[in-house]
């Protein structure tokens, strides 16, 4: 069974498949289950800034196929505002970033096209 939230209303879709045969119609009901994926857990920066505007970032991995979006903002709500990068593997390094500026950063876990709910958001402040 899959839910499907339509403003407040949830739908129930099920996928239904037919075989025909010589002698007769066998109908086979395939109902799976609804598609929640958790999102990164403890978004953290790891290491120092090597002086070249960048930072480290890692998360604990979500178990499963899939990748990983990460949210890139000069403001808070890095998930809504951000830009978005995607197939970021884990740890990733974010560089060229500008001296004197405060960045947020936002992981979300992607499987099949549906994605998470974000990690925590991270400020970083990057020093010159």
């Amino acid at each position: 069974m899959r839910f499907i939230r339509v403003g407040r209303v949830e739908a129930l879709l099920c996928m239904v498949l037919f075989v025909l045969s010589v002698s007769n119609i066998l109908a086979i009901s395939g109902c799976a289950g609804p598609t929640k994926i958790s999102p990164p857990m403890e978004l953290v920066r790891v290491g120092q800034d090597s002086g070249g505007g960048q930072v480290k970032l890692t998360w604990d991995d979500v178990p499963g196929d899939g990748s990983y979006y990460l949210y890139v903002s000069k403001a808070p709500g890095a998930k809504e505002h951000g830009e978005r990068f995607i197939n970021v593997a884990n740890p990733v390094t974010v560089a060229n970033l500008e001296f004197g500026t405060k960045y947020y950063f936002v992981v979300t876990k992607v499987r099949f096209g549906t994605e998470s709910g974000p990690s925590n958001e991270l400020s970083f402040y990057v020093d010159d």
